[in-house]
C-alpha cells in the first residue's frame, strides 16, 4: 500500500506535499487511482476540515471510510466483532470507487445544484452547470508577419452546457475597511 505522502511527493514533487500546487497538469487515470487508494488506506493521513463558523476539525479519511464499511457489514448481517475487526487493517480496494467519484459529482451538478468542495483558508470553491446560448463571433484575420487584412473568420456555436467554477476570495484573505466622507475609519 502506498502512503498519501508518497503519492503527493510523486504528484506534486518533493517538498511540496503540504502545498496547494496550481497549474493545468494533465489528468492521469493511474495517478487518480493511486491517489484514491492511498486516501482510503493510509490510516496516518489526516485532513483539516474548515467549518463555516471558522472552527476546524482534523479527520482521517481512511477511518471514516472504514467506519462506513463496518456499518455496511453490520447491515449485511455480519455484526460480529471478528468481522468488524477485519476492516481496521485490511487494504480497501478502490478501483470502482475511483471511477465512480467523478460520475457522482457530475450527476449531482446535473440536478441543477452547486457542488461545494471542502473549504480551506486558501480557497473556497464550488462548481455548477450553466447554459451557454447559441451565437456567432466574427474576427478579423491578419497575415502573421505583415499584419495585412486577409478577411474575416466567423465561428458559430450551438447552445451547450458548460461547467463553471465559483471561487470567491476566502474570508481570511480579505479585509474590508469602511471610511466616512472625510476619510476616517468607521469599521474594520
Amino acid at each position: 500500500m502506498k502512503t498519501m505522502d508518497a503519492i503527493l511527493t510523486k504528484m506534486k514533487g518533493a517538498g511540496k506535499e503540504k502545498e496547494i500546487v496550481t497549474g493545468k497538469g494533465a489528468y492521469s487515470a493511474a495517478g487518480w487511482n493511486d491517489y484514491v487508494n492511498a486516501l482510503f488506506n493510509d490510516t496516518k493521513y489526516k485532513v483539516t476540515v474548515y467549518n463555516k463558523d471558522g472552527t476546524t476539525v482534523t479527520v482521517c479519511p481512511s477511518e471514516l471510510i472504514r467506519e462506513d464499511l463496518k456499518k455496511t457489514n453490520r447491515n449485511a448481517g455480519h455484526p460480529g466483532p471478528t468481522e468488524q475487526a477485519k476492516f481496521d487493517s485490511c487494504n480497501i480496494v478502490t478501483n470502482g470507487t475511483a471511477k465512480v467519484i467523478g460520475h457522482a459529482i457530475k450527476g449531482y451538478v446535473e440536478t441543477g445544484r452547486k457542488f461545494d468542495f471542502p473549504a480551506s483558508p486558501e480557497m473556497n470553491e464550488s462548481i455548477y452547470l450553466s447554459k451557454v446560448p447559441a451565437g456567432s463571433k466574427t474576427t478579423a484575420v491578419k497575415h502573421p508577419q505583415t499584419r495585412e487584412d486577409l478577411g474575416t473568420s466567423t465561428t458559430t456555436n450551438q447552445e451547450y452546457i458548460r461547467m463553471k467554477a465559483k471561487s470567491p476570495v476566502p474570508a481570511s484573505k480579505k479585509t474590508n475597511v469602511r471610511r466616512d466622507t472625510s476619510g476616517n475609519v468607521i469599521k474594520k
